[in-house]
């Protein structure tokens, strides 16, 4: 059995990333389950995250993102509510993946989460980061807010 020093093994060839609808397993050479499901929308990329994420699990992860961020219009959307666990190694991963997304000015934003996840972004007081940017110009997201200023809640 390799030890944790060995290599670690590329994630699956581009070509698999890419395709629209494409799931993936990233978990081959981990003692647990981990994949990695890729959409296509209009102008972003939605990647939908299941298993285990942990130290065993950071390069392999962070190659893949890396990859979909690359090659993602605006920017990435993650999925994880199918993330049972996660520790501060797949956080990291999640603050890298941001800041590489603001140096290519894209942006990258949690959708859904599962309760594993919630807690370790809560406790590290990082959801915040991730949430969908208030407004974009051009984007549908933007219809009727830009002038209105942050949302409060009303009295």
């Amino acid at each position: 059995m390799p030890g944790r020093d060995a290599a670690v093994p590329e994630p699956t060839p581009r070509a698999r990333l890419e395709q629209v609808g494409a799931t993936i397993s990233l978990g081959a050479d981990l003692p647990y389950a981990l994949s990695l499901g890729v959409r296509h929308e209009v102008d972003t990329t939605v990647a939908t995250l299941q298993g285990e994420i942990d130290r065993d699990a950071e390069q392999i992860l962070e190659r893949a993102l890396g990859d979909l961020l690359r090659h993602a219009g605006r920017g990435v959307d993650l999925d994880l509510d199918g993330v049972a666990f996660m520790d501060c190694s797949g956080l990291n991963v999640l603050l890298g993946l941001r800041r590489r997304a603001h140096q290519y000015g894209k942006t990258v934003t949690i959708r859904a989460a599962g309760p594993a996840v919630e807690r370790l972004l809560a406790l590290a007081d990082v959801r915040s980061l991730f949430a969908p940017p208030v407004s974009l110009p051009g984007t549908p997201r933007d219809a009727g807010t830009a002038s209105e200023g942050p949302h409060r809640p009303r009295s």
